[in-house]
């Protein structure tokens, strides 16, 4: 195999693995009602997810041929795009035929935070509201969500990169 085709089977391979362990998380806070939550720790671990699966990616290809720099970042930024895609067409599903009212339910649960909170009329709150509900239902906020990820591969394949090579440069 070249190392083309290498690369393009780790990225389906561990972006698959990290889209799926994804939409798992997902599945479970949906099954113990707590896909309303805005919890940070969720958040901590889908960035963890996301670090682990580069780091698998890129040390899997290491053991087949020289690793590069730039190797290093296409299957880096692959694997985050190609997971990221998958969790947006889980969530997609989900908020369109699973929980179509996710989008109503989230918008209550941020209104109670925002009127305990004190800090803002109800004016205001109602204008947050209504511009969550018109994020939720373009594809911009599905987009941003692709390009940060990307983002986040491109930051962390770059570390892992430069570490691998200086490790691999280590050992010769």
């Amino acid at each position: 195999m070249s190392p083309k085709e290498i690369s393009k089977s780790i990225i389906l391979k561990y972006g698959l693995l990290l889209g799926a362990i994804s939409v798992l998380m997902s599945v479970i806070l949906y099954a113990l009602d707590k896909h309303l939550e805005q919890n940070q720790a969720v958040g901590i671990i889908s960035i963890l997810f996301i670090l682990a699966a580069i780091i698998l990616g890129i040390k899997t290809f290491s053991k087949f041929g020289k690793l590069t720099f730039g190797e290093g970042l296409k299957i880096g930024i692959g694997i985050a795009v190609v997971g990221a895609i998958v969790i947006t067409v889980y969530n997609y599903i989900f908020t369109s035929y699973i929980e179509p009212d996710f989008v109503n339910q989230l918008g209550e649960v941020q209104r109670k935070a925002m009127e305990s909170s004190g800090e803002l009329t109800t004016e205001q709150i109602d204008k947050r509201i209504e511009k969550l509900k018109e994020g939720a239902n373009s594809f911009i906020t599905p987009a941003i969500g692709i390009v940060f990820t990307a983002f986040l591969g491109f930051v962390f394949s770059a570390i892992t990169t430069v570490i691998f090579i200086k490790i691999n440069e280590n050992k010769n």
